[in-house]
């Protein structure tokens, strides 16, 4: 039947069927190994992105929270985060942004100082991948809300550039207690 309706693909070809949101109709087809090869390695970054920057959030907003000396609501996480940890790097950077400490933001009223927030450069979705702690101070950086954005959302030559700075400034740190190459943490952003 396949051959009379002449809809077939080539030998090794992956056969699917799969909806869009915007389609009442399925779509039928078929793709080489390399594009299908090439399809999952990017569901598989937009996955990770996506993770890290939920529980990012969550994250932020606890740590806020904790600054205002309120409750801090119980969640489950993938990997535990300690939201002290996370103050005492801001504290540690002086409420000052790691990548550019002339970048300024609004003062918060609960601490009176710049506002920022707290970032795992090796993030915390990857933590299978060591047996220390990647909630470690040595690897939680003070960033304004901009280069936060950024190293999440921004272009791939904007994240190399920020996460160049930050990580040569500890790079001793990276590859002693954690054996983390640039290359390998450029891995981890999709870069």
């Amino acid at each position: 039947m396949q051959g009379r309706l002449r809809f077939q693909g080539n030998t090794n070809d992956v056969f699917l069927i799969f909806n869009r949101q915007e389609n009442d109709v399925p779509i039928i087809g078929f793709l080489s190994p390399l594009q299908w090869n090439q399809l999952l390695r990017q569901a598989e970054k937009n996955f990770i992105l996506y993770e890290q920057d939920h529980d990012d959030d969550v994250y932020l907003k606890n740590i806020v929270l904790q600054q205002a000396g309120q409750a801090v609501p119980f969640s489950s996480y993938r990997f535990q985060r300690n939201d002290s940890l996370a103050l005492q790097a801001l504290e540690n950077a002086n409420f000052k942004c790691e990548y550019n400490p002339h970048h300024t933001t609004f003062i918060s009223p609960i601490t009176q100082k710049s506002f920022m927030e707290a970032h795992h450069l090796i993030p915390l979705a990857f933590q299978r991948n060591y047996t220390h702690s990647l909630d470690n101070i040595g690897n939680i950086y003070s960033l304004c809300p901009i280069c936060h954005k950024a190293i999440h959302y921004g272009d791939s030559q904007t994240k190399r550039i920020i996460l160049e700075k930050l990580y040569y400034s500890r790079k001793v740190f990276f590859e002693n207690q954690l054996g983390t190459d640039f290359g390998k943490l450029c891995f981890y952003y999709g870069i």
